[in-house]
């Protein structure tokens, strides 16, 4: 079987690539031009080129798919009798698939002496390369590695790189190229892809790439195991994505068709966005970007404190993970001493007198660069801060978020703000501050003295007590 392909989709034959390649980890392989080409990560890097076949347009075999054993293990046999993954097929189907096929690869490789073989019929009966492309973003792809053909990934997305490289440890370019069975200049602009979305990758030489600390990809699975069953059978859906928008506008244009407590999380957002239209810097990976859906019958008039109510149960959330130390910014900021913590945005939709629905978007930062915090624009925290460098499992931490906001906003639709007002007094970071509130009206300067029954700040100034209910102001201390 011949294919005509063009020079730009050709490798280098073995022993010229092998001289030409650098062994500075974070530089791209030496491979002149015929690396610049995107074609060249649909080549089959098992298969090398002699010079002579260096034309501009040449034919080059096309290797049949090696054909399965005569005999495999029971495992196998019930991977291969598995449904195939299409593009219809559920996540929760998927994930499934993915989970058995780490098991029955390693049972394949000790039950022959040629494991590449079996791994080779493993991987057609589980649907090929339609498979890999299914599997979830949190998938372990590093369970896969070496086990497939070389060459049936074909590319190595980002979220699957950054998910080889949560452990922390360091894994050299041409090991993670050889086991993805594509090209270190494929793996290079994925690393260089994943800095430019500020994970900080570093270079460790010849030892290869590393993160500076080990991460957790967000799984479903993980979440909802860590859900009480009372939370767990509540939600109207749980969702991981690798990249999306906004959380929250994601599940405002499912509109009506969203059910109650719906859970829509991401690893990164392109748009993520906090109050008053202000961007919410969101690499992947190291954060928890999470928004939830939330139906009420009564109107907009009953959701007076509603943001506020929300920073009590974040920090629930954060006293159920053992973590102390925050306090809460009027009207929706969650603070530490170093800076903000976490950002709250509250968005409604619906009818004025009922229903309506509301979507809550929080952001918590977990683990923090030095370059994120300069992008900021202001003081910031995280996790890692208050923990002494040791941060909870993001799993974890987020299950302890779903749990907090299923539970806080069932009490809220059922006691109002009423309920959550004296947790909020015991640690509002403005009571007693000499503070200074500007809007398009001009600077109010007082002292803080609250908030009031509906959760409106309260300011002493020399005219008396003001009370403040726009969220359309800025607070600064005096």
């Amino acid at each position: 079987m011949l294919r005509r392909v063009g020079l730009s989709s050709m490798l280098l034959p073995e022993p010229l690539e092998w001289l030409l390649d650098d062994e500075d980890e974070d530089e791209p392989p030496l491979r002149g031009t015929l690396s610049a080409s995107p074609l060249e990560e649909e080549a089959d890097a098992s298969w090398l080129l002699p010079c002579s076949l260096l034309l501009p347009l040449c034919v080059q075999p096309e290797f049949p798919p090696m054909p399965p054993v005569a005999t495999a293990p029971p495992e196998a046999a019930a991977l291969a009798a598995a449904p195939r993954p299409s593009r219809q097929t559920s996540s929760n189907e998927v994930a499934r698939m993915a989970i058995k096929a780490p098991k029955a690869l390693s049972l394949a490789a000790r039950w022959s002496q040629k494991p590449r073989r079996d791994a080779s019929a493993l991987y057609a009966a589980a649907g090929g390369l339609e498979f890999m492309n299914a599997l979830p973003p949190s998938f372990p792809l590093a369970a896969l590695s070496g086990r497939f053909p070389p060459g049936s990934l074909k590319t190595m997305q980002p979220h699957q790189l950054l998910a080889v490289l949560a452990s922390g440890e360091a894994l050299s370019g041409s090991r993670l190229a050889a086991e993805a069975g594509i090209t270190r200049a494929a793996i290079w602009k994925q690393i260089e892809a994943l800095r430019q979305r500020g994970v900080p990758i570093e270079s460790a030489g010849a030892a290869g790439y590393r993160l500076p600390w080990p991460t957790q990809m967000l799984e479903e699975q993980a979440i909802r195991t860590a859900l009480p069953q009372a939370v767990a059978r509540r939600l109207g859906a749980l969702e991981i994505h690798w990249e999306i928008d906004s959380t929250s506008s994601e599940l405002q244009r499912r509109g009506s068709g969203a059910f109650d407590f719906s859970i829509v999380m991401a690893e990164t957002q392109t748009a993520g966005r906090g109050r008053r239209g202000r961007r919410w810097l969101s690499p992947p990976g190291m954060n928890i970007y999470l928004s939830c859906l939330k139906r009420f019958e009564a109107g907009f008039a009953s959701l007076s404190g509603l943001s506020l109510a929300i920073g009590v149960i974040v920090l629930r959330a954060l006293h159920a993970l053992g973590i102390d130390g925050a306090r809460l910014k009027w009207p929706n900021d969650v603070l530490a001493d170093s800076g903000k913590l976490a950002g709250i945005l509250v968005e409604l939709s619906g009818e004025y007198q009922g229903p309506c629905a509301a979507v809550v978007g929080i952001g918590l930062n977990v683990r923090l660069t030095d370059a994120l915090r300069e992008q900021a624009g202001q003081p910031i925290c995280d996790l890692a801060t208050l923990t002494q460098g040791m941060p909870p499992d993001r799993n974890r931490a987020a299950a302890a978020l779903v749990t907090s906001l299923v539970e806080g906003l069932a009490q809220f639709e059922r006691d109002g703000f009423a309920a959550f007002v004296e947790e909020y007094a015991q640690y509002d970071a403005l009571r007693g501050v000499p503070l200074r509130v500007s809007s398009a009206s001009g600077d109010l300067d007082g002292v803080g003295a609250g908030i009031d029954a509906r959760g409106a700040l309260q300011l002493q100034t020399a005219a008396g007590l003001c009370g403040i209910d726009s969220a359309d102001v800025t607070v600064r201390r005096a």
